[in-house]
Parts: structure tokens; C-alpha cells; sequence
């Protein structure tokens, strides 16, 4: 997933974010914001990590994560 469809559905993706870094708080997520630089700074400070570690748990983050835009159609 590309960087900016993450920064326009982080409302969606929170619980995606909270499943692989449980330490974030609403609060945390709230200024994070969908912004990848506060992201990486927020998951260096919570977990203690270095910046190129930081970066690059993001970074398969990214790869992996996943968001169905289209709504759920139920079956009869």
C-alpha cells in the first residue's frame, strides 16, 4: 500500500496499527495522524528501537497491510 492511501484511511487502518504495535495509545495514534515520520518517531520512542529498525518495521508494515475500501456486501 502506497504512503499517502495510508495517510488518507488511518481512521481505518488504526485497528491494523494497534494489532502489530499494541503499546500506541489513541492518543499516539491521534497525533501520528497517518504521518510516516511520526509513525516511525512514535514506534523508535514507544519500543526503545533505533531509527533504521523503526524505519524498517514500517516499512514491511506497509507491505503487509491491507484495507478493503469497498464495503462489505452481506449474503442472504
Amino acid at each position: 500500500m502506497k504512503w499517502f492511501q495510508i495517510h488518507n484511511e488511518w481512521y481505518k487502518l488504526r485497528d491494523a496499527v494497534r494489532e502489530s504495535w499494541g503499546e500506541l495509545s489513541n492518543e499516539d495514534l491521534a497525533v501520528i495522524d497517518g504521518k510516516r515520520e511520526r509513525f516511525i518517531r512514535c514506534i523508535q520512542d514507544k519500543y526503545g528501537l533505533a531509527r533504521n529498525e523503526a524505519e524498517r518495521r514500517v516499512r514491511e508494515w506497509q507491505r503487509d497491510v491491507r484495507i478493503s475500501l469497498q464495503p462489505v456486501q452481506s449474503r442472504p
